[in-house]
């Protein structure tokens, strides 16, 4: 397998760009080649020339589905999924048993675990025949200090 060279592919598929992670990503693949072009969706706009940006409130199967329906012809030497959340509108991760819910649990997994399978599938027609890199990043706790605040009950389950 030869090594994926930023410098040299033209399409890039980055659903969740406007998170932190996905901004970092970002700017690092513009820094690399400027004449990328990015498509994404996203809970949030996205302005640059070279981003092809869907706002979506719920990135799904079927957001996914026709998104790439609607860009038949593109094909994506790297897909980089980086949606995903720790904290949401409903509030933060669980750090004891009386506050378990299952519908937020269900919700968790289907952003944080789920989708990621789903992308692949979604996005086979949409790949370069020459090859492509797919990736999957997700940062489950934003730093080391917040350890001190206790253990939470989701994470094992990922």
């Amino acid at each position: 397998m030869e090594k994926l060279d930023l410098k040299n592919i033209k399409h890039v598929l980055l659903p969740g760009a406007t998170g932190g992670i996905g901004q970092s990503i970002l700017k690092h693949l513009f820094a690399v080649n400027s004449s990328l072009e990015i498509y994404t969706l996203s809970r949030s706009p996205l302005e640059h020339p070279r981003v092809h940006n869907v706002i979506a409130a719920n990135i799904n199967e079927t957001t996914l589905t026709v998104f790439l329906s609607s860009i038949p012809n593109v094909k994506f030497e790297l897909i980089i999924n980086t949606v995903g959340y720790l904290v949401s509108e409903q509030g933060g991760p669980e750090k004891s048993l009386r506050e378990i819910n299952e519908d937020k649990l269900l919700e968790y997994f289907r952003t944080n675990a789920i989708l990621t399978p789903v992308l692949a599938k979604v996005v086979r027609n949409n790949l370069s025949i020459e090859g492509f890199a797919f990736v999957a990043l997700s940062a489950l706790v934003g730093s080391i200090g917040e350890n001190e605040l206790g253990g939470w009950l989701r994470l094992p389950g990922i």
